[in-house]
This record gives C-alpha cells, sequence and structure tokens, in this order.
C-alpha cells in the first residue's frame, strides 16, 4: 500500500510541474503577440549587370626570370654586362679563370691520345716492348731524321747562297776602293788645276785677253762643263751602288735569319723528344721489363747528346746573324763614304766651271777691285780644296770584306759539317731503333682488346669531363632577356655554392611583361576558364585596378597541409611603370556576367530547397511572400529571370529582419 501511494506522489508531482512550464510557454507567447511589428528594410529590384567572380591573393612576376650561377666555383675574370644591359639568347655574361679547367683538358686530350695509340698497338699485334720501342724510338728516330735532312738541307742552301753573296761583296768592295783612290787622285789634280787656273785668273785681270785667249777660255768652259756632267753622272752610278749593296745586306741577313729559325726549331724538336722519352723511363719498371728500361736509358742519351749538338748550331747560326748584320753596318759605311765622295767631285767641278768662267769673264773686261777679291777668293777656296784632297784617304774596305768573307765561310763549313754530323747519327739511331723490333707478331687476346678499349672509354669520359668543365667556365643567356641583378665583380670567386636570398650570380628578367601568378581554390578553379576577364588590386597601389586576361590554369593541383589548389596565371593588358616583380594583389576573375539583367541584393532572396523566394512590400507596407525564378548568383546581386517586375520593392532577409511566421508559410 505505501508503495502505491508514493509511486501516486510522484506522478502528481511530475504533472504539476508540466502545467507550470506549459503555463509559462503560454504567457510568453501571450507577451510576444502584443509587441509592435519591426520595421521591414526594402530595396528596389532593379536593371543592371549581375557579375560572378573568384578571387584570390598571389603575386606580380616576370615570365622571363632566370637566376644563373657556374656549375662549379672559380675566380672571375670577366663580368661583360651589369644591370638594365639587354642580352640576347647565347650572349657571354661572364668568364672563370679556366686555366686549372684548359691544363686539365690538356692532359685529359693526352690522355684519349695515349689511349687510343694503346689500342692501335693492341689491334697491331704488338707485344709490350715492341709497343714502347715501336711508338717511341722508331717514330722520334724517323722524325729526327727527317728534321736533320731539312736542317743539312738549310745550311748547304745558306752556304752557298752566302759564298755567292761574300765573293760578290768582295770584288764589289775591290771596285769601289779603285774607284775611290781614282777619284781621290782626280780630286787632287781637279784641285790643282783649279788652283793654277784661279791663279792665272789673277794674272788675266792685269794683263787683259787676246783672241786666242778667248777662243781658249771658250774651250776652257765647255770643258769644265763636261767635266760637272760627268761627276753628276758619277754620283748617280755610286748611289745606285749603294742602293743594290743595301738590298744584299738584307737578303744576307734574311738568310741568316732563316738559319737561326731553322736552328730554333730543330732544337725545340729535339728537346720535346728527350722530354718524351724521359717521361717514358721514369714510368718504364725494370723490374718488370729491364730490356726496354734499358733501350729507354740508351735512346735518352743519345737524344741529349743530339740536343747539345743542336743547341752549338742555334749558338753559331746566332753568331751568324750578328756577324750579317756587323757586316751591313761595315757596308753601308764604305757606300756612304764613295757617295761623300762622289759628292765633293761634284762640288770641285761645279767649282772649277765657276772659276774658268770668271777667269774668262774677267781677262775680257778691265779689271775691278770687286773682280780682283772674288778672283783671290777663287784662288783661297781652291788651295783649300786642294788640301782636302791631298788628306782624304780610303778605309780598308777590301781587307774588311774579305776579312767578313773568311769568316762567314768558315762558319757555314761548320754549320754545314754539323749538319752531316747529325743527319748520320740520326740516320743510326733510326737503323738502331728498327733492327731492335721485333718481327714476331702474336694476336691479340679478346681481354686484352678489351682493356684497351675501356682505356680509351675512360680516357675519354675523362675528356668530356674536363670538357665540360672548360665550357662551364663561360655563363652564357639561356633567354633573351634584361639583367637585373650581378652578384659579383671581377676577382671575386663565384659558383658551385650559389648566393644568399636566391638572387643568383646573374639574374635576367623582362619586367616589361609582367603576369600574376595565384593559387585559387579546388572550388573556385572547376569554375574557371582560359581567356576570362580579371581585375587586379596591387595591395601597394590600390588605385588604379589594372585589368587583366587568365592566360593559364595549371592541370594538376597543389597540395599543402592538406589544402588543394589550382595555380594559374593572368597576363595584364598594360604595364604601369610603377610596378615590380614580387608585388601582392589580389585578383577577382569573372566567371560569369550577365548585362541588362533584372536583379536584386542575394540577401533579398530566400532559398528554400530548389525554390527561391522573395518578400515582397507594397505601398502600404504589407509584405508579401512570393515565388520567384533566379538566374546567375553574383558577387552581391542575384539576376531574377520570372516573378519581379523593375521598381518593385523587396524585403532584406537578415539582419534585424526575418519573413514572419505566416509569410513563411504562404507563397504566391
Amino acid at each position: 500500500m505505501n508503495t502505491i501511494r508514493r509511486r501516486t506522489w510522484v506522478i502528481n508531482g511530475v504533472l504539476a510541474a508540466l502545467l507550470l512550464v506549459v503555463g509559462a510557454v503560454a504567457f510568453g507567447m501571450v507577451g510576444q503577440s502584443i509587441e509592435e511589428p519591426e520595421e521591414i528594410r526594402t530595396v528596389t529590384v532593379e536593371r543592371g549587370s549581375v557579375v560572378a567572380t573568384v578571387s584570390a591573393s598571389g603575386e606580380l612576376i616576370a615570365p622571363t626570370d632566370v637566376v644563373l650561377d657556374f656549375a662549379t666555383g672559380g675566380r672571375l675574370v670577366e663580368v661583360l654586362v651589369e644591370p638594365d644591359d639587354r642580352v640576347a639568347v647565347g650572349d657571354v655574361l661572364a668568364r672563370l679563370d679556366d686555366a686549372d679547367a684548359l691544363a686539365q683538358q690538356a692532359s685529359a686530350q693526352a690522355g684519349v691520345l695515349a689511349a687510343q695509340a694503346g689500342l692501335d698497338r693492341v689491334l697491331n699485334r704488338l707485344t709490350p716492348a715492341q709497343q714502347s720501342l715501336g711508338g717511341v724510338q722508331i717514330a722520334s728516330a724517323a722524325q729526327q731524321l727527317a728534321a736533320a735532312q731539312a736542317s743539312l738541307a738549310r745550311a748547304e742552301s745558306v752556304a752557298a747562297a752566302n759564298a755567292a753573296l761574300y765573293a760578290e761583296q768582295v770584288e764589289a768592295a775591290r771596285d769601289q776602293s779603285q774607284r775611290i783612290e781614282a777619284d781621290r787622285q782626280d780630286q787632287v789634280a781637279a784641285a790643282q788645276a783649279n788652283l793654277e787656273a784661279a791663279q792665272a785668273a789673277v794674272d788675266q785681270l792685269w794683263a787683259g785677253q787676246t783672241p786666242a785667249q778667248r777662243a781658249v777660255g771658250d774651250a776652257q768652259i765647255a770643258q769644265a762643263e763636261g767635266a760637272v756632267e760627268a761627276a753628276e753622272i758619277a754620283l748617280d752610278e755610286t748611289e745606285d751602288v749603294a742602293e743594290a749593296n743595301e738590298e744584299a745586306y738584307d737578303l744576307q741577313i734574311d738568310a741568316a735569319d732563316d738559319a737561326r729559325d731553322a736552328a730554333e726549331f730543330m732544337l725545340g724538336d729535339a728537346e720535346a723528344t728527350l722530354a718524351a722519352l724521359e717521361d717514358d723511363l721514369d714510368d718504364c719498371d725494370p723490374g718488370a721489363t729491364p730490356d726496354l728500361c734499358d733501350e729507354l736509358a740508351a735512346a735518352v742519351a743519345q737524344q741529349a747528346t743530339l740536343r747539345d749538338q743542336y743547341e752549338v748550331a742555334l749558338e753559331q747560326a746566332e753568331a751568324a746573324l750578328d756577324a750579317a748584320e756587323a757586316g751591313r753596318i761595315q757596308g753601308e759605311a764604305r757606300d756612304d763614304q764613295a757617295v761623300t765622295m762622289a759628292e765633293v767631285q761634284l762640288d770641285q767641278a761645279e767649282l772649277a766651271l765657276d772659276l774658268v768662267r770668271a777667269q774668262v769673264g774677267a781677262g775680257r773686261e778691265a779689271p775691278t777691285a770687286a773682280s780682283l777679291a772674288q778672283a783671290t777668293a777663287q784662288v783661297q777656296l781652291a788651295q783649300t780644296q786642294l788640301a782636302q784632297a791631298t788628306r782624304a784617304t780610303d778605309v780598308n774596305s777590301v781587307d774588311v770584306a774579305e776579312a767578313t768573307r773568311d769568316t762567314g765561310l768558315a762558319r757555314d763549313a761548320q754549320a754545314t759539317e754539323v749538319a752531316r754530323s747529325q743527319l748520320a747519327q740520326a740516320q743510326r739511331a733510326l737503323d738502331l731503333a728498327q733492327a731492335q723490333v721485333s718481327v714476331n707478331e702474336e694476336p691479340p687476346s679478346d681481354a686484352e682488346i678489351a682493356a684497351a678499349t675501356a682505356q680509351v672509354d675512360q680516357a675519354q669520359a675523362a675528356l668530356d669531363r674536363v670538357t665540360r668543365l672548360v665550357e662551364e667556365t663561360v655563363l652564357h643567356a639561356p633567354v633573351a632577356a634584361t639583367v637585373a641583378h650581378v652578384g659579383a665583380d671581377v676577382g671575386e670567386f663565384v659558383g658551385g655554392g650559389g648566393f644568399a636570398g636566391g638572387l643568383g650570380f646573374i639574374r635576367l628578367t623582362d619586367v616589361g611583361d609582367l603576369i600574376v601568378e595565384v593559387q585559387f581554390s579546388e572550388a573556385d578553379a572547376i569554375r574557371m576558364d582560359v581567356g576570362r576577364p580579371a581585375d587586379i588590386e596591387i595591395n601597394a597601389r590600390p588605385e588604379p585596378h589594372l585589368s587583366g586576361t587568365v592566360i593559364r590554369i595549371d592541370p594538376t593541383a597543389t597540395v599543402v597541409n592538406q589544402l588543394v589548389t589550382y595555380g594559374a596565371r593572368v597576363a595584364l593588358t598594360t604595364v604601369p611603370d610603377d610596378v615590380r616583380p614580387g608585388q601582392t594583389v589580389t585578383v577577382d576573375v569573372i566567371i560569369d556576367e550577365v548585362d541588362n539583367a533584372l536583379y536584386v541584393p542575394s540577401s533579398a532572396v530566400e532559398q528554400l530547397g530548389d525554390e527561391s523566394y522573395v518578400t515582397v512590400v507594397d505601398e502600404t507596407g504589407e509584405a508579401t511572400r512570393r515565388a520567384v525564378r533566379a538566374g546567375l548568383r553574383g558577387d552581391g546581386t542575384t539576376q531574377i529571370t520570372y516573378g519581379l517586375e523593375e521598381g518593385e520593392q523587396v524585403a532584406r532577409v537578415g539582419g534585424d529582419y526575418e519573413p514572419p511566421v505566416d509569410l513563411m508559410g504562404g507563397g504566391a
């Protein structure tokens, strides 16, 4: 009983509590119903453009933006560009010091040649000893023999040419010496005659002339004029001889210079061959190939002797050149003296003509003080010329020419003998090398051919690597662009490690054709198409906005922290001067647009399932819910294709206003 009573109390308590709750709710509803109705905010249905866009942030970039560094480090020796320079594809921008790379390349090339020579020797079926002997001694000996033959031919040719030249020079010196002596005697006689004539002229001034004397005077004038003409001819001939001698001196010096060059070539070739033999001897293993090492040692000693002989030949050739140049100096001195003597003779002949004319003229008119003074002066001048002609002497040009000839012939003979000795030694060396080559051949094994081929491949690979190193010391422009940055100067070390900040050593860009690079969300990207217009706002300069066009949408997504985006690029219609790469921008891409559309703010449209509704407010303020057909939903407005007319008033939904309960249930 007690249990039933307690349950009855509990049930009654619960019912009482429920009644209290229902009463409180009813009271609240009654209170709400008596509140003042809220004011409805309305907007006018208008006609215009409805635009739908998607937005994202990005940055301005240059479509051509290349950061360049040298692949390997090195010291800059040349920088050919500076910021704002325009470069074309392939232009050289900078160079590193390539001395080490070139040295490595030369060594690698030598390695390829050596490896190829080794393969050739294997394919020619020679033993290792025959390879070394045939590749070093025979080739070297044959080269030395050819060089020695050429050297002997040059020495004999030079000796023959010099002998003929020496003979001509001696004969010319003798003829010249005889002419000079004869001319000196003639000058003395002419000076004596001039003195006598001058004295006679003085005497005749006092005595006057007879008709016979007048005839003699005319003859004397004619003779003196003939002497002047002969002296002029003699001067021309002497100058011609001097000019011909000058050409002969040049020929002799050229021949001596050629001989010296030949001696230098032979010496250089001998030194190169000796160095190669010494390298082979250093690489030779006496324990493995004792006979080969002995042969190489003998070849080195023989080549060293030949090198010493070429050094002597070079010294002799240089001495011959010095002698030829000294001979030219002496010959030019002789020729100058001969020309001077001929000029003196011409002067004397002209003076004699003047004296004769003065004597003849003076004898035909009464002497005056002036004529007597002139005649006396002519006597004194003739005395001075006679003294000069008597003192004139000739250098011993014949002795000098003969001494030069004897010295040159002895030197040429010695050079020819040395060349013959070198030829004989070269022939013996070749005979010995050929005698040492074995005629026995053994077929190369597959392993030997494979090993030699592998060495060639390895050497070629090494050459390819160092060739790339050489090429990498030159930095070329991969694109046509403008230099935006140069990060180092000549003398600094660059490359290999890059530059701080990602600028690189040289940066190429093209700021005249900037584009926007931007990432759109997955939902926005699928609504975009290439070619759609865009509005770009540069954050650093909000006004004015720039226009552009979508030129690319990445076909694949970019996922960062599980956020999926798609990259896009927008080309600017125009690029103002004050924009720069790297500036941040906000891009609005127009994905759809309807012109001359009836629209309302999107906040005035209610969406219930697939149906769209608006709340129409008439002139009395009464609100009526009406179904409409929505078209394009833009960024802030929605196109209405059916259900409204331009100028009607609709209520904004949201904010402080919500449609009444009765309107929510009704419809138009």
